[in-house]
């Protein structure tokens, strides 16, 4: 018996890869802010973290840790269609906040020069637009038709 509502490809991608790039991600701002924080930025050597901004970074990464946890609960504990879908359209959305403060953090000369992104500039756009395209094609079906009787069969067993 089939234990996820997503079709297999996006249960796999949302809720094993991206909770484990997320924690990933956690890690590495939490291992080192400074370092984390330089490299959001077009010139990461001649950028001197303050206190404020450090802490900005390990907030960033408890909401990493936040949305992995949420992610991989949204496809691993619940049983409603619904509320996988609407919790991937907040991430369709959030997708495009995360790009656009990439972009305004490194503007648009580097933006549109992929060639000279650095691993988190690449992270924060490309994988933030990948995962977007991926989220879309859920959304609309394309991955195949969401599981609806996933735990169908144990509510029928509890009313009875």
């Amino acid at each position: 018996m089939v234990q996820h509502v997503m079709p297999t490809i996006p249960w796999i991608i949302f809720g094993f890869i991206e909770p484990t790039a997320l924690v990933y991600a956690c890690f590495v701002a939490f291992k080192d802010p400074h370092e984390y924080l330089r490299a959001l930025g077009p010139t990461p050597h001649a950028y001197k973290p303050d206190d404020a901004s450090v802490a900005a970074i390990l907030s960033l990464g408890n909401v990493f840790l936040l949305i992995a946890v949420a992610q991989f609960l949204c496809c691993h504990v619940s049983n409603e269609s619904r509320i996988a879908r609407s919790y991937v359209f907040l991430l369709v959305l959030a997708d495009y906040g995360h790009i656009w403060a990439t972009y305004k953090g490194i503007g648009y000369d580097l933006f549109m020069n992929p060639l000279a992104w650095n691993d988190t500039t690449a992270g924060n756009i490309g994988a933030s637009a990948v995962l977007n395209v991926i989220r879309i094609a859920y959304l609309l079906g394309l991955f195949g038709k969401d599981n609806e009787n996933v735990g169908k069969k144990d509510v029928l067993k509890k009313v009875k």
